[in-house]
């Protein structure tokens, strides 16, 4: 990882600590991001909820359960398939916990989205 890129992680890291996650701009951050890290996972691992591959990408195995079961009602949610409006006050504060460790796989998606934007 290069010095810059370190320095972005750790800003996406302190922007995610210090978040409203009353917020909804930030909420949506906070579910963007959750998003990432849930479709980095193998399809056999949103599955069984676990990981499967040690490949640096999606939730590392403590948080595989808990962080797919978000990602799991943030999706319902946003299919409007859910029986609640957004994600809990109790779940954003768990975001707020658990995505610092993965700023950089956000940092890898964002800058292969702006990539993409740019072609």
């Amino acid at each position: 990882m290069t010095k810059d890129e370190k320095t972005k992680c750790d800003e996406i890291r302190d922007w995610i600590r210090n978040c409203d996650i009353n917020n909804p701009h930030h909420q949506k951050a906070l579910h963007r991001g959750l998003l990432i890290v849930y479709r980095n996972q193998t399809p056999q691992e949103r599955a069984w909820q676990a990981t499967v591959k040690h490949n640096q990408k999606g939730f590392n195995s403590r948080d595989a359960s808990f962080g797919s079961w978000i990602a799991e009602r943030a999706l319902e949610v946003e299919a409007g398939v859910s029986p609640y409006p957004s994600l809990s006050p109790k779940m954003y504060s768990a975001l707020v916990r658990i995505l610092p460790k993965y700023a950089r796989q956000i940092l890898i998606h964002r800058q292969q989205s702006k990539t993409a934007n740019q072609t």
